[in-house]
């Protein structure tokens, strides 16, 4: 794969969403949405056998590097004419590092950091990169509001605003960087945001993994996908399971392999 020109497409892409028309519905939204996580490419993805898109919920707060604090929100992102390029400066640091660090905080990056050292250790070149269904997590509340910290819900006006905003941007991301693999692992109350990015989804259960992963199938899924039932916070315990039952049933780990500490 062309690294460069990957990126140079996911840098068109978040252009256009940059650019987007200011409605009274985006002005509604734009101030309550912390700034996109935008995906970029690490170099290592370019020879890798297995190119692993590690897709969640929603970033908890503004994720970054902090050099551009300035970019708070959906509605700083659009009014800076540079918001693009300062963003991927923050996210071209940081792509692959939360997937890779050694001592990764919170169970998503634990999971992911397992994901991925099982797959190495099958003797598999891998390289990892996150994305998020929702790009941009709730950082206020309009008022008289019921407030839900990082979710976004559909039957208000200003989420509605936001989903319709952002409608095709993950499927677009996920065309670009061309995945051997996609791993969901947002849960099964978030299906309902899959089906204006993939109208002719289905679901198909993996018998082996007793009903906690369904693997995915629709037209621009171009490679192997599933979805986890719960997303990683949801476990105390047993909660990478799933997601290396999803490995197994991939192939990309051997059906014996063993649980890590």
């Amino acid at each position: 794969m062309d690294i460069k020109r990957a990126n140079q497409e996911l840098k068109a892409l978040y252009e256009r969403y940059h650019d987007k028309p200011r409605t009274p519905e985006f002005e509604e939204f734009a101030k309550c949405f912390c700034r996109p996580q935008l995906l970029w490419l690490p170099d290592s993805w370019a020879n890798a056998t297995h190119r692993i898109a590690y897709v969640g919920r929603e970033p908890y707060g503004a994720v970054g590097n902090g050099a551009f604090t300035k970019i708070e929100t959906v509605s700083d992102f659009s009014n800076c004419t540079d918001g693009v390029d300062k963003l991927v400066a923050v996210f071209d640091a940081s792509s692959e590092f939360f997937a890779t660090t050694p001592n990764p905080r919170g169970k998503f990056w634990l999971y992911c950091r397992r994901a991925y050292d099982l797959i190495r250790a099958s003797g598999s070149n891998v390289s990892i990169v996150s994305s998020n269904i929702i790009h941009c997590a709730v950082k206020t509340q309009p008022t008289k509001l019921e407030k839900h910290d990082y979710a976004i819900w559909p039957n208000t006006d200003y989420a509605k605003a936001y989903l319709d905003w952002k409608k095709g941007l993950l499927s677009e991301e996920l065309r670009v960087i061309a995945p051997t693999l996609i791993l969901f692992v947002n849960g099964v109350c978030y299906d309902q945001f899959f089906t204006t990015e993939y109208p002719d989804l289905h679901y198909i259960n993996v018998e082996e993994c007793d009903g906690k992963v369904r693997r995915l199938e629709a037209g621009d899924l171009r490679c192997p996908a599933y979805r986890t039932y719960h997303h990683p916070q949801a476990h105390d315990t047993n909660g990478f399971e799933p997601i290396r039952c999803a490995l197994r049933d991939a192939k990309l780990i051997p059906p014996e392999s063993p649980p890590l500490a």
